[in-house]
């Protein structure tokens, strides 16, 4: 059983945390409420050396937070997107294969149109949702509109491709619309030549009455619609779109979109430099030598570079250091103890960036 004593003192230290936390707290805001961003290194030091609930509630309410969060729901639309255009690839490739090795009855072509076909409504419902990621995104940032307009313009034009597969979801709500076709084989000597394909039934859209009528010159003037070639024209667009998006309408300039991301960069320095701490507590008493451990903390790339500079040098120390802490939040404490740990001389100046 706790002591009344102890338990008034994990009182007393709680609420101390408590009013430490609503001052930095107070201290982010002001900040954030003035220029958007964090301006010192202090502030960004109280958003990164904290629990992790505090560090959360600070996400919680930053200035960017809302577009951040629109902006992930594009990024996991966008990669639904593109995990279905992968599975209906390795569906044509398996259905190809079977078409050559196998002997295949009816009811094979028919499971094979039955995978075939969710697939295709799962791509059209996941190109459906990234339009729809896309619009919160503008709702929430209407100063990025004309640039977005202009962008998509660029990219999509009047592409009757985009409206295709969002009637495709429309008109036919799950409904059979594949068929397996051509498939054959033709033999040449000891050689076999295999063509296969999976297509949507041309004429059963082109009759379909509920199938808008302004895209059935674009279906009829398609030869063939072999869906992973339409699939990858509509890919094609939408990866483009998706990859230069935030940089045509000027998103990653947003001086709160960077803060939200360097808060996030902050904390992970945080656990860098704890590590740190943790090595300097364990290292310094016992005089080990810190270059034989190297390659637990830095990759072979970054100790290639290590190397290119002269041991027991600041400048050596101070560039191992910048790699772990890429936003200066190292303090000069923790830093006096590197250079003594790596035995810098006294009389080396430090480098200065």
């Amino acid at each position: 059983m706790e002591s009344p004593f102890l338990s008034s003192i994990d009182q007393i230290l709680r609420k101390q945390q408590e009013n430490r936390e609503k001052e930095s707290l107070e201290l982010l805001q002001k900040q954030w409420q003035k220029n958007g961003e964090l301006t010192d290194k202090a502030a960004l030091r109280h958003a990164a050396f904290c629990s992790q609930e505090f560090h959360s509630r600070v996400l919680s309410l930053h200035p960017a937070r809302i577009l951040v969060e629109n902006l992930n729901n594009v990024k996991r639309a966008f990669d639904i997107l593109t995990r279905s255009r992968e599975a209906f690839i390795e569906i044509v490739g398996k259905f190809h294969a079977r078409v050559m090795h196998d002997h295949m009855e009816t009811s094979d072509f028919e499971l094979a149109l039955s995978v075939a076909t969710k697939e295709v409504y799962t791509y059209s419902i996941a190109a459906v949702s990234l339009v729809q990621a896309y619009r919160h995104l503008l709702s929430g940032n209407p100063e990025i509109k004309a640039d977005y307009d202009t962008t998509r313009v660029e990219v999509f034009g009047d592409s009757q491709i985009v409206k295709f597969f969002s009637h495709l979801r429309n008109s036919y709500n799950h409904s059979r619309i594949l068929i397996a076709s051509p498939h054959y084989t033709i033999t040449h000597g000891d050689s076999k030549e295999v063509v296969s394909g999976i297509a949507f039934d041309k004429d059963a859209i082109l009759k379909n009455d509920d199938w808008p009528q302004e895209t059935k010159p674009f279906i009829e003037a398609k030869g063939d619609l072999q869906v992973i070639d339409l699939i990858n024209e509509h890919y094609k667009m939408a990866k483009r779109f998706f990859d230069i998006i935030i940089f045509r309408t000027g998103i990653y300039k947003n001086v709160s979109y960077r803060d939200y991301y360097r808060i996030l960069q902050a904390r992970t320095v945080a656990g860098h430099l704890s590590t740190m701490g943790i090595m300097l507590q364990i290292a310094v008493p016992k005089n080990l030598n810190p270059y034989q451990y190297l390659n637990a903390y830095f990759t072979p790339e970054q100790l290639l570079n290590i190397y290119c500079l002269k041991d027991h040098t600041k400048e050596q120390v101070d560039y191992m250091i910048s790699l772990k802490d890429t936003l200066g939040l190292c303090d000069e404490s923790t830093r006096g103890q590197l250079y003594k740990l790596f035995q810098v001389q006294e009389s080396e100046p430090a480098v200065v960036t």
